[in-house]
């Protein structure tokens, strides 16, 4: 945990956008879950760049079994905190940060 929030914290202080952090993490999460899905049914994920795809696979087998939908959830409901000024994106990626690790 302390590891991750001391990369999350280097990452601001070099000037990162709060906002692009929580975004770029929430599309991830959807990305990774959508790649998933897409293996279990033998299929390749459309809209998915092969590479991230490859790297997406390599990920998944280290996030525990249902993990990725519950992180998911907790993203979004995140987001409707910020988008209605009940948490800022930095507040949300720590909050969400502590769960998981």
């Amino acid at each position: 945990r302390h590891e991750t929030l001391h990369h999350l914290h280097k990452l601001l202080v070099q000037g990162e956008n709060d906002f692009n952090l929580f975004g770029y993490m929430g599309s991830y999460i959807r990305t990774v879950l959508s790649v998933k899905v897409s293996a279990a049914q033998g299929k390749t994920p459309s809209g998915v760049n092969p590479y991230v795809a490859k790297k997406a696979l390599a990920l998944i087998p280290k996030i525990p079994q249902g993990k990725l939908p519950l992180l998911l959830r907790r993203f979004y409901e995140e987001d409707c905190k910020i988008k209605i000024g009940l948490s800022r994106p930095k507040d949300s990626l720590v909050q969400i940060l502590f769960e998981i690790t």
